[in-house]
């Protein structure tokens, strides 16, 4: 005979009476035979053997259950696995004691299941006490209800899970489609490209490096777009006009394409040219009129700081303005006719110094003091270029000399002029 004698339990103890009244006993098993966890259905000699067993007249035997009743639903779906006896040829009582019976016979060569285990004491504490059915059902449809909402919320957090990977692919792969749009790379189709690709995780994990890389490259984008547009923000702010408002740096990434970057780049060659010829012109502007100043003896500094401010700093950019320009060619011309001005006063001077001298009969000596102002007598402008030649100081200093020569002009004048008036008094009195 399989399993142990009626009405004992395996290891020969004796069944108790209220097992007949515990209907319900959703218990399962594993065995090599059978991988999976599944209901206990008993060989058929077993089950013969139970059919033989004559329920306890202590309680009578209900009506066997039917399978669509609700309350005989497992948490997966189906019927639960004690009412799955329901409709079959053993009788009611027989079958309440099927599990245990089972339990008893297999329960010596294998393992049960954690739950197994808690159910059958369970039912044994419900013996011992003689809790009645209708506890016993309530109490097993709120395992069931409570396995129900543990299922459902694992469901839900599985869906959640699965709704967050594929919102995060769709997000991953509408960046990648966008950045590979914005700087002119072909798309990038990593379902297309790996078919071996296994859940949403795997997918995702590969899109993310494809990502990364293209993050990557639209940063390094990005910052040659900033510089030559920050070079062409501050050389427009040279060049161009005092009220000119540069442009600001797009915050539109959308087009990050080489196409653009070189449209970019030759819109700054442009700028860098014009304004490497602006320098020019306005290094020799400065150049003349720091030539001019040193020359006339005027403060170089102030005279271009009224041009314009930023042509006296010797740091930080300088306006190229052409407004800028046109000041300082006006300022150049200025001291141009000044020191034309003063080279022909200078000029005059050394030639009425040259009469004098010779009219005097100057001693060499004296007159190389002023040899660089006679010296300049038949220069042209350009030639001109000694510090302080024609400055007011100089000019005032050789005006002095003139005046001194002249004064001592008429004093030699007088003293010839009465020389000679005694000389012809004296011949007078001699022929006299």
């Amino acid at each position: 005979m399989l399993g142990p004698e009626p009405g004992k339990l395996g290891g020969g103890r004796e069944l108790s009476p209220s097992f007949d009244s515990f209907r319900f006993f959703p218990f399962q098993f594993q065995s090599p035979a059978w991988p999976h966890p599944s209901p206990l259905f008993l060989p058929p000699p077993l089950f013969q053997n139970i059919s033989n067993h004559s329920p306890s007249p202590r309680s009578p035997s209900p009506p066997p259950f039917t399978r669509s009743h609700p309350r005989h639903r497992s948490p997966t779906g189906g019927h639960h696995p004690a009412r799955r006896l329901a409709g079959s040829p053993i009788p009611h009582r027989a079958a309440n004691r099927l599990p245990l019976l089972a339990m008893g016979s297999l329960a010596k060569d294998q393992q049960l299941h954690p739950c197994d285990s808690l159910l059958l004491e369970l039912n044994v504490i419900w013996d011992e006490v003689g809790e009645p059915d209708t506890v016993r059902d309530k109490t097993l449809l709120e395992l069931e209800q409570e396995c129900l909402d543990a299922y459902r919320r694992k469901v839900d957090q599985a869906n959640r899970c699965r709704a967050q990977l594929r919102q995060s692919i769709a997000e991953a792969e509408a960046e990648l489609a966008g950045i590979c749009s914005a700087i002119g790379e072909p798309p990038v189709h990593v379902r297309q490209s790996n078919q071996k690709l296994h859940g949403l995780r795997e997918e995702l994990n590969a899109i993310i490096p494809y990502l990364e890389e293209m993050r990557t490259k639209k940063v390094e984008r990005w910052n040659q777009f900033v510089y030559v547009l920050e070079e062409i923000k501050k050389i427009s702010s040279e060049i161009r006009p005092s009220d000119f408002v540069p442009f600001k740096t797009p915050v539109d990434q959308s087009d990050l394409s080489l196409r653009k970057l070189e449209e970019l780049t030759k819109e700054l060659e442009s700028l860098q040219k014009e304004k490497a010829d602006r320098v020019k012109q306005v290094m020799e502007h400065l150049n003349t009129l720091h030539s001019l100043c040193e020359v006339l003896d005027i403060d170089f500094k102030q005279t271009v700081h009224e041009v314009h401010p930023s042509l006296d700093e010797a740091e930080g950019s300088k306006n190229l303005s052409n407004t800028t320009i046109d000041r300082l060619a006006s300022a150049v011309n200025r001291l141009r006719e000044m020191k034309i001005q003063r080279m022909q006063k200078l000029q005059d001077f050394a030639s009425t110094m040259l009469e004098l001298w010779n009219l005097m009969d100057t001693p060499i000596e004296e007159q190389q003091v002023f040899q660089n102002v006679t010296c300049n007598i038949a220069a042209s402008e350009h030639e001109i270029t000694e510090p302080n030649t024609l400055s007011i100081d100089f000019l005032s200093y050789v005006e002095a000399e003139v005046l001194r020569l002249e004064q001592l002009k008429g004093t030699k004048m007088k003293d010839l002029v009465l020389k000679r008036n005694q000389n012809w008094k004296s011949t007078e009195d001699v022929h006299i």
